[in-house]
């Protein structure tokens, strides 16, 4: 698990953020979570991902045993 106490993902914000290239900050390239997700699937994974607005986010990586 990795946690924040940010400002946490809107809703409508949770899949966007898994896109290549997109960014909100305007520093990053947008290929982190994108490329994370990838290889978590590509190893019988996923990234799962809860949020709260104003209260933070965790990002969760599941691989199978």
């Amino acid at each position: 698990d990795v946690e924040d106490t940010g400002p946490g993902i809107a809703l409508e914000e949770r899949e966007r953020i898994f896109r290549p290239f997109w960014s909100t900050d305007g520093r990053g390239t947008g290929l982190g979570l994108p490329i994370a997700r990838e290889l978590a699937v590509a190893l019988g994974g996923r990234i799962e991902l809860s949020s709260d607005v104003g209260r933070g986010s965790r990002f969760r990586l599941v691989l199978p045993t």
